[in-house]
């Protein structure tokens, strides 16, 4: 019976019964798991119940570890031990929890963090992060990875598959390979970089404590290790296409939408991001404004180049320095007519396509996006597709240089590494390959009829 018993626990415990009872008649305690949720119910003398939070298998052990200590309390038995109900907290018998772990990583580069970190949103992140010393804040995460990292902290969590307060010695890597095959079949592409951002940002967390802390992680396994590595190489959201590029373009003048006209030209011609051209959120650009007029200068030859600062880019470049690169001939026209008819009215060391509410800050995201959508619907009269907007012309640049000059330089005029070059944003476009099948008829229509002569000569 008692080994029974004992089955029928661990079995609770690995979460494959919802219900046990314990004790016997006059000392019953039921340990019931619903939804997000452990209850432990005593009827006798009075009614009363206890709920434990997340549902979690540490959080299932303790509630049979309690359950036992009531029901060893009524029979008047003795009690081998008594565990405390509270969340477990690191240093405490031991335990460490996925919240200690991420609180660790992100505490160590983004100082005066609370515990309730978890519940911010964007803007609260962006506040925090721009209230920090410059000193500070040059060292902190961005906006974009904190919010990031809270984010993967949440789904997680909510999805059971890193409780915030389960012990992480119970977190095996079956639990996140169950929870990316579920999100994987959830939803189409997204769903893929979802579960591939929210699994890294957990394995960087995981991989930094063991570091920085190797005391109190002590010989405990790492439940990121055998993690299935999620894939994205089937996603190739689309480009622009020069044609398409050129109609929009086209439409976005005629429409009267300046601000938007001249993002989508600079990024044309450049292959940059938008957030290095314009495009404000919440957390962008508080250390450095985007592209401004005093960015393009004369080069010792006389001929205007656009300098792109460090400061300005994604992750500030990732060590670059800031580049100086030759404007394209309609890169110099935008610029010139920016200049004349829309210049910034703080002057030329502020954004050159600046919000009209607040010109220290570049045109806001939002807009921009609203408008393109617009154009591209009154254009060709469908709406945009998904996931095609300022990347899409980064694709299109990259590609058209990659295939006339090569990877690397697409890469440097760009601002990107080869590698990203290659499996990010370079697309195979059908013109290359109907050029290379009809240089292969050409070859072998010569080789045919040189063979055909040769033999006519025997």
């Amino acid at each position: 019976m008692s080994h029974n018993l004992d089955r029928m626990k661990q079995r609770f415990i690995d979460g494959e019964l919802t219900e046990l009872s314990l004790g016997a008649y006059g000392s019953t305690v039921r340990v019931i798991q619903r939804g997000d949720r452990v209850t432990m119910k005593v009827t006798t003398p009075r009614q009363k119940q206890k709920s434990l939070s997340p549902n979690c298998r540490s959080v299932r052990k303790l509630a049979i570890d309690t359950a036992e200590v009531i029901v060893s309390r009524k029979q008047r038995l003795p009690s081998k031990r008594t565990p405390k109900v509270s969340s477990p907290r690191m240093g405490a018998a031991g335990v460490l929890t996925p919240k200690d772990i991420w609180l660790s990583y992100l505490s160590m580069r983004v100082p005066g963090i609370p515990d309730n970190v978890f519940t911010w949103g964007r803007r609260k992140v962006s506040a925090h992060i721009a209230a920090l010393p410059p000193g500070a804040r040059e060292r902190s995460f961005s906006t974009h990875y904190m919010y990031s990292v809270i984010c993967a902290a949440r789904r997680l969590d909510r999805d059971g598959a890193v409780p915030l307060y389960a012990d992480v010695s119970d977190i095996q890597p079956g639990d996140l390979d169950r929870w990316i095959t579920k999100t994987l079949a959830s939803a189409p592409q997204d769903s893929s970089w979802t579960a591939k951002t929210y699994i890294r940002r957990f394995q960087s967390a995981v991989r930094f404590f063991r570091r920085k802390w190797p005391h109190q992680w002590g010989d405990r396994r790492d439940p990121t290790e055998g993690v299935t590595q999620v894939t994205t190489r089937h996603i190739k959201p689309q480009e622009i296409t020069e044609e398409r590029a050129a109609a929009i373009l086209a439409r976005l003048r005629r429409q009267g939408a300046w601000r938007t006209f001249a993002a989508a030209m600079i990024a044309h011609e450049s292959g940059r991001r938008i957030g290095a051209i314009a495009g404000w959120y919440q957390g962008m650009h508080l250390d450095a404004p985007p592209l401004c007029a005093s960015d393009f200068r004369k080069d010792p030859t006389g001929q205007l180049e656009v300098i792109w600062r460090a400061d300005a880019q994604k992750g500030k470049g990732y060590g670059r320095k800031d580049e100086g690169h030759p404007a394209t001939r309609r890169l110099r026209l935008v610029f010139r007519w920016l200049r004349r008819f829309h210049p910034n009215p703080l002057g030329p060391d502020h954004p050159i396509i600046w919000d009209a509410d607040d010109p220290t800050r570049a045109e806001k995201y939002d807009r921009l996006n609203r408008a393109l959508s617009e154009a591209w619907r009154a254009e060709f009269g469908t709406e945009k597709p998904k996931k095609l907007a300022w990347h899409g012309f980064c694709r299109t640049t990259i590609t058209t240089i990659a295939e006339n000059f090569g990877n690397e330089v697409s890469a440097d005029y760009t601002g990107r590494s080869v590698r990203v070059v290659e499996t990010i944003y370079r697309r195979v476009r059908r013109s290359p390959k109907a050029a290379a099948a009809a240089m292969l008829d050409d070859i072998r229509r010569e080789q045919h009829y040189r063979w055909k002569k040769a033999a006519r000569s025997q």
